[in-house]
């Protein structure tokens, strides 16, 4: 079963609370909220055997972030854009 763009929307928002009060949220602790309560179809398991959200959920929580939220590939999670951060972009070391 795939995720619908509603699901997805209020998997964005959960996502989104989570992130607002540290202004962090790390992928781990976003996945296992996602599975907690919407479920384990809303998830998956990449080649290092870490859970990873669906594209689709992604995508809406890009949608509805703001501006200054960062994806830290090296850290795995989300966080306020730094003073040596590229100006543009979501991606950062």
């Amino acid at each position: 079963m795939s995720t619908t763009p509603q699901e997805a929307r209020r998997i964005a928002e959960l996502m989104l609370r989570e992130y607002s009060p540290g202004e962090l949220l790390y992928q781990q602790r976003a996945a296992w909220l996602i599975r907690q309560e919407f479920g384990e179809q809303h998830v998956y398991r990449n080649r290092n055997g870490n859970f990873g959200i669906n594209s689709i959920i992604l995508a809406e929580f890009k949608r509805i972030r703001p501006a200054d939220v960062v994806w830290s590939r090296r850290r795995q999670l989300w966080r306020k854009r730094r003073e040596g951060d590229p100006a543009t972009g979501i991606m950062v070391r």
